[in-house]
């Protein structure tokens, strides 16, 4: 299974207009039977929000917005490793914190979810809609 490193999470200063941008960079590498097999992951990049109240542990929970990347990476014969560096601009009310009691802490979390190669599908019986009646549903 292919393996995720180096996850950089930055996060520049608001506009009012525009809202907050992040960036998000990763290095993804390859297994040795990645390639030669084609394999295809669900790439998965959300922001996280932990609240921690004085002396209680931290609460997780996504971002709203939060998704700054879901799509799909193939591994094929262009190499085993690469970094990929996504962005997203979202508002600033959706990383403010919730309460004056609280800090929060915002990080990246990047997730491949490895796909099959060829997804399992079955078909039922086709039935017939306002068609001309059968000889069955005559009798």
């Amino acid at each position: 299974m292919a393996s995720i490193e180096h996850v950089t999470l930055e996060v520049l200063a608001d506009s009012p207009s525009n809202g907050v941008q992040v960036n998000v960079s990763y290095k993804i590498t390859a297994t040795l039977d990645d390639v030669p097999a084609g394999r295809t992951y669900r790439e998965l990049v959300q922001l996280v929000k932990v609240g921690r109240m004085i002396g209680a542990p931290g609460v997780e929970h996504l971002v709203p917005g939060g998704t700054v990347w879901d799509g799909t990476v193939l591994f094929t014969g262009d190499g085993v490793s690469f970094v990929h560096s996504r962005e997203l601009t979202l508002p600033s009310a959706d990383l403010a914190q919730d309460s004056a009691l609280q800090t929060e802490e915002i990080r990246a979390r990047v997730t491949l979810i490895p796909l099959p190669a060829l997804p399992p599908t079955m078909e039922s019986n086709t039935v017939q809609l306002n068609g001309p009646p059968t000889r069955e549903q005559l009798v």
